[in-house]
């Protein structure tokens, strides 16, 4: 099989393709590497890497022609995280719906002139659910879905609806997968600017460094379910690998719920000790809160006999060894 994967180089993309590497299967990267640079990339005979921007419909049409590419996994997007949907929405809703667009109008012309091809698989974000709190949220159609206020949100959830009415008008095969909160150790180095971004990872980072003097955005009780990346990547395999899932949005996410606080609950007692106190501060910065998200996956576990079980604490005790190793290349913030 031959599956193309943008956004390669980013963290839920180089993942992915670890896994797909290791079945054998004939992989195309392609990445703009903006974010990251040029990264150092696994070698291996079934991968090829491409520098591109993926806005360039053309050159992704040479791209899917030439490897004949039967798959797309579409992760490529500027994530809105807290920094870039407080400061810079428009940009960010734009150029995120150019890259989705591109991508979508490549598939659709191999659809139209080529028949090696299959499916597009694009990856959403629970982040759609953000006007649905204190629902729990199934794998809604989404007609039923609120219309949601934050900026990232309502860019996939356009994204979502663009994807349908190319199926519907066109016949494109497609799966939409709504991961919620991605997380574990990455193949990145995490810059100053954007530890907020990585809600874990900048709790771990201002347990380590500072340990009296800890701020944390909202009052602490927000809720979510953080998902391991290797638990969402598997999921992706799933839909890949089986012919049968088509057309269909499914939620792709733990079952636990936690709050922030009860995170850094167990942060401050793997690093020290349950003897030791600590506080923290809670500042309210961020116009784009969500209080509550609680997905409902037993559509998802029932159709890819699948569940995500990496549980927060394994999630946190990698995220704490990884950070340590780490913690000299990123710094420290005051």
């Amino acid at each position: 099989m031959n599956i193309l994967v943008t956004g390669s180089d980013g963290f839920l993309g180089s993942k992915l393709i670890e896994l797909l590497m290791k079945n054998n299967n004939l992989v195309v990267g392609v990445d703009s590497c903006v974010k990251y640079g040029d990264t150092e990339r696994v070698v291996n005979n079934n991968y090829i890497f491409i520098k591109q921007d993926v806005k360039n419909t053309k050159k992704l049409i040479e791209i899917m022609e030439k490897f004949r590419i039967n798959i797309v996994v579409s992760t490529a997007a500027i994530v809105g995280g807290v920094k870039i949907n407080n400061e810079t929405p428009y940009d960010m809703m734009i150029e995120n719906l150019k890259i989705d667009i591109s991508v979508y109008d490549a598939c659709l012309y191999i659809h139209q002139h080529h028949d090696f091809f299959n499916k597009l698989i694009m990856i959403s974000s629970s982040a759609i659910f953000d006007n649905n709190e204190n629902d729990n949220i199934t794998n809604q159609y989404i007609s039923d879905i609120k219309v949601p206020y934050y900026p990232y949100s309502m860019y996939k959830l356009t994204s979502e609806y663009m994807l349908r009415s190319l199926h519907n008008q066109y016949g494109l095969n497609y799966i939409i997968l709504r991961p919620s909160n991605i997380c574990g150790v990455g193949n990145f180095i995490p810059k100053k600017d954007n530890l907020l971004n990585h809600v874990i990872i900048d709790l771990i980072f201002k347990a380590l460094y500072q340990q009296r003097n800890m701020k944390i955005i909202g009052d602490g009780k927000q809720q979510r379910q953080y998902t391991h990346v290797n638990d969402v990547c598997q999921a992706i395999y799933i839909c890949i690998t089986r012919p049968d899932i088509l057309n269909i949005e499914l939620n792709v996410s733990s079952s636990k719920i936690i709050s922030i606080s009860n995170i850094l609950d167990i942060i401050w007692k793997k690093i020290y000790s349950e003897e030791i106190n600590f506080d923290y501060r809670t500042i309210d910065n961020n116009v784009y809160d969500i209080k509550s998200r609680t997905l409902d996956t037993k559509k998802t576990e029932e159709i890819l006999n699948y569940r995500c079980d990496i549980s927060i604490d394994d999630i946190i005790t990698e995220m704490i060894d990884w950070i340590k190793c780490i913690s000299n290349n990123i710094e420290r913030t005051q």
